[in-house]
């Protein structure tokens, strides 16, 4: 079975978008901006089309290609499997990350950490790498994240 989030679309939750999760499974990091002032409308909760700039009032965005990079905002370690999540039960523990991309202020972008999370802090600087869609995954691509 090919895995791809439009096969396998979670309905009742928080949705990046779908120009989001294309852009991950081709293999590139792509976020939003505002069309009217090239602000950042990137959110997680407001990645749609239909997401309105809170800056200029623009209905228009436009999706760029990022550089996977940024600096850890947050971090939570997961130490059990969860009922939602059992496909990553045999990754537990497992830590989660809020990077911060294009410096202070940018958008945030949540994914997994790669390797040991000995040196992790929050200010830390990180490298993304794009994991394609897998049953793990419930079917959309992943964001991991190294500490560089």
């Amino acid at each position: 079975m090919e895995y791809s989030f439009k096969k396998n679309k979670l309905i009742g939750f928080f949705d990046a978008g779908d120009e989001f999760w294309e852009s991950l499974e081709e293999g590139t990091f792509r976020l939003s901006r505002c069309t009217g002032c090239d602000r950042w409308s990137w959110d997680p909760q407001n990645g749609s089309p239909t997401y309105r700039c809170p800056e200029c009032g623009s209905w228009d965005q436009k999706w760029v290609e990022v550089e996977p990079e940024g600096t850890v905002y947050a971090w939570i370690r997961t130490n059990q499997p969860f009922d939602g999540v059992l496909e990553r039960k045999d990754e537990v523990p497992y830590v989660s990350i809020e990077v911060e991309i294009d410096g202070d202020g940018g958008p945030r972008v949540t994914g997994m950490l790669d390797g040991s999370a000995e040196r992790l802090r929050v200010g830390a600087p990180v490298r993304g790498r794009i994991e394609l869609p897998s049953p793990a995954s419930k079917g959309y691509a992943t964001l991991r994240w190294s500490l560089v």
